[in-house]
């Protein structure tokens, strides 16, 4: 089709069908399938208000979706509509690319399409676009430009009202940042804003307001402030005057990933704050709710943690459990678990290993842990492997299992 040569009833016809509608789907309350078809055979004009009346039924019929989304502009510049649908298929294709795990970006190619953003004003596909690329800086742990296309994305969601719970999303994944980020005070800033904002607008349910609250409680944990995390987290879990304490998990807990994430962060609290046995409480009682094909990573952290106490509370029974079903399960848990926490849980395996003196297993996940370190291209990994590597080699009169290690941090190295 010559694009260039379109009256705006042919360009109706073609978005039409592209968007995979029938005549009558697009006709809302206020048009009839005659004049869609009066239009569409270049018989009657389309003037402005059928236009934006058209734009809005198309766009509700596909639940106001931003990759398809149609302005009016689209009807009457059909060079427009055609730079739309080829950024489109550049978005879907990089979707699928990320969703392979191959993902590439070429500079040249990428600043040509946000020119051509910036030039026809497509706000709808700057939204999309600057989120699957948050996406992908996020899985590549390029956190500063995960927030650059974070606020990007979250500038342009902001001009479309029905997509308030994607705007909400894209400001928690914002403040996800800024604490991985270690800038807690800037997240806290964020969190009471997000309050203010869309109170005033529509008002926050109450599972919004408890994910706020989760949130703000994890940067306070991350600033060692374990008493009032606490205090919030009991909060979102219990009512009224019942504590965490003292009232026993949901027996939902398995589809509440709330309430598991709150317990999660207490428990951590509890752990850090040398309540050991809360803490051992919690997590062994989500141990056994949860099950591990269907969160692998939260399974993950649990067994980092428990370890992480058992060694601390030098129970070996209770160690020795653990890293039974840590090797019954580990193809599971390596299967879908994220390089960090793959590094982290190694880590932890390997101290718990040697706790119970089985020092041959302590070596082969270190050396796992340097590997993953590695592949992550993590220096602060690395480090910290290394560093422990070296204390368990002196502690233990294993210096010549640095000899074994070398070549893996040459590799690094080199």
């Amino acid at each position: 089709m010559n694009f260039q040569t379109s009256s705006p009833g042919k360009m109706l016809k073609t978005i039409r069908k592209n968007c995979g509608l029938r005549q009558e789907e697009i006709t809302g309350d206020y048009i009839t399938r005659n004049l869609i078809s009066l239009i569409e055979n270049n018989r009657t004009p389309l003037n402005s208000d059928v236009a934006s009346l058209v734009a809005e039924n198309i766009n509700k019929s596909l639940n106001y979706s931003l990759i398809h989304w149609v302005d009016t502009e689209d009807f009457y510049r059909p060079e427009r509509y055609k730079v739309k649908e080829e950024v489109k298929d550049f978005i879907n294709r990089k979707e699928q690319e990320l969703l392979e795990g191959n993902l590439t970006l070429d500079e040249q190619e990428l600043k040509s399409v946000e020119n051509t953003l910036r030039k026809y004003r497509l706000t709808d596909k700057k939204a999309v676009l600057y989120e699957l690329l948050s996406d992908f800086y996020n899985s590549s742990k390029q956190l500063n430009n995960e927030y650059m296309y974070l606020i990007r994305s979250k500038e342009n969601y902001s001009f479309y009202p029905h997509h308030k719970d994607k705007l909400f999303a894209i400001k928690q994944r914002i403040i996800d940042n800024l604490i991985n980020r270690d800038i807690e005070d800037s997240a806290l800033k964020l969190i009471e804003i997000m309050y203010d904002t869309f109170e005033s607008i529509n008002g926050l349910n109450q599972r919004e307001r408890n994910l706020l609250q989760y949130k703000k409680a994890w940067a306070l944990y991350h600033q060692a402030d374990y008493s009032s995390s606490i205090a919030l987290i009991n909060s979102i879990l219990c009512n009224d005057s019942c504590t965490a304490d003292d009232n026993e998990l949901k027996a939902n807990i398995e589809n509440d990933f709330i309430t598991t994430d709150c317990l999660l962060l207490l428990a951590k609290c509890y752990s850090a704050t040398d309540a050991l046995k809360k803490a051992k409480n919690i997590y062994y009682e989500l141990w056994e709710k949860l099950s591990i094909e269907n969160n692998t990573n939260k399974m993950l952290d649990i067994i980092i943690n428990l370890i992480n106490i058992e060694v601390r509370c030098n129970n070996k029974t209770n160690l020795f459990k653990l890293l039974n079903y840590s090797v019954t399960n580990e193809s599971i848990l390596k299967k879908q678990a994220q390089t960090k926490t793959l590094f982290k849980y190694y880590l932890e395996l390997s101290q718990g290993w040697e706790s119970i003196e089985d020092l041959d297993q302590a070596k082969d996940y270190y050396l796992a842990a340097i590997q993953v370190a590695i592949s992550n291209n993590d220096q602060e990994e690395l480090l910290e492997v290394s560093k422990k590597i070296f204390n368990f080699c002196e502690k233990r009169n294993q210096n010549y299992f640095l000899a074994k290690i070398s070549p893996h941090l040459q590799e690094w190295i080199s």
